[in-house]
């Protein structure tokens, strides 16, 4: 996505609340969601970062709209 840890971080916050509520209310997985990928140092930023990636085919899945 090519953004800072912040915005990533927001991001995640931002979706993941809705994807909680779809995934309790259809018993889905949401199709729109941040997916972690790792959780490492970060010695730019200090401290531990995750990394975050959407699901396959969601990105262009929104494009298209």
């Amino acid at each position: 996505m090519n953004v800072s840890y912040e915005t990533a971080r927001s991001l995640h916050r931002t979706t993941g609340r809705p994807a909680k509520r779809w995934t309790r209310e259809t018993g889905e997985v949401a199709p729109i969601r941040l997916e972690d990928t790792d959780y490492k140092p970060d010695p730019n930023h200090g401290g531990w970062r995750t990394t975050y990636r959407l699901p396959a085919g969601v990105a262009d899945e929104i494009a298209a709209l």
